[in-house]
């Protein structure tokens, strides 16, 4: 495959999306392990800080970080 594309594909569109993403109720955060913080804030709402609450209990250590991952705020 040739990727001497790949960065202006991508700038393309991110700059393409900036125009569908007032039309969306959050993201299907399973398919980009890379998620920004921002996207999960969006797609979660009103219960991101209780996840992160869970994160901080069950998870401090941030085993369970791959796919939407969201951060403990302590490190045990």
């Amino acid at each position: 495959m040739d990727h001497t594309q790949d960065e202006h594909n991508i700038a393309v569109m991110r700059d393409l999306w900036k125009h569908f993403e007032p039309f969306t109720q959050g993201y299907y955060v399973n398919t980009e392990p890379s998620a920004a913080e921002s996207r999960l804030k969006a797609t979660y709402g009103e219960n991101y800080a209780r996840l992160v609450k869970l994160k901080d209990r069950y998870d401090p250590k941030n085993l369970f970080r791959l796919n939407a991952n969201i951060k403990p705020t302590t490190q045990a």
